[in-house]
């Protein structure tokens, strides 16, 4: 987190524009550092074939040592991907075999905290859910109205989650540009 770049190029392009740095329209961007890879080959996002498709990373402090949290996501949204929970080793490492994995009962997941296992799930065409689990149940937030806060709307096409400890809220973004809004649930499922 401490490689964080403040872009000073609005322009919808990636990489060094004639005024500066751009992310695709995005004000910050964090360039990667590293990435992990399986043995056994890449993902399908098409099929469930065994290999995970990652879509999401969460950092919990909530266990000891720290943990990696992690969500799957398929293009096909009737494929429920799993929850996935790596402990850390030594340098921050995470450690493998995951010490926790979970059939999630939620396709599309975008975004991963555990403190119940909260996803966040994307619709094409409508606001998205925030999804409650445990390994006996889940409950989904949604809206009737999607232009009232009042209603517990999530936002369109949402994606990472943060979990602020001194306020209790959750808060998601959302990846398309007109749709950029962090809406807050004060009333977790």
């Amino acid at each position: 987190m401490s490689h964080i770049l403040t872009m000073t190029d609005s322009a919808a392009t990636v990489g060094t524009t004639s005024g500066g740095y751009a992310a695709y329209g995005y004000k910050y961007a964090m360039p990667q550092v590293g990435y992990y890879s399986y043995a056994g080959g890449p993902c399908s996002m098409s099929s469930d074939t065994g290999v995970p498709c990652f879509s999401s990373i969460s950092l919990d402090r909530s266990t000891s040592p720290d943990s990696l949290v992690a969500t799957e996501y398929f293009a096909d949204a009737t494929l429920h991907g799993q929850l996935f929970r790596c402990s850390f080793g030594a340098h921050y490492l995470p450690t493998a075999p995951a010490v926790q994995a979970y059939r999630s009962v939620v396709g599309n997941m975008q975004g991963v905290l555990s403190l119940i296992w909260y996803v966040a799930h994307s619709s094409a065409t409508s606001h998205g859910q925030l999804w409650a689990q445990t390994t006996s149940a889940s409950t989904a937030r949604t809206c009737s109205t999607p232009d009232t806060s009042a209603n517990m709307c999530w936002a369109m096409h949402p994606e990472g989650l943060t979990h602020w400890w001194s306020t209790g809220l959750v808060w998601s973004q959302s990846e398309w540009p007109d749709q950029r809004a962090a809406v807050p649930l004060t009333h977790l499922p």
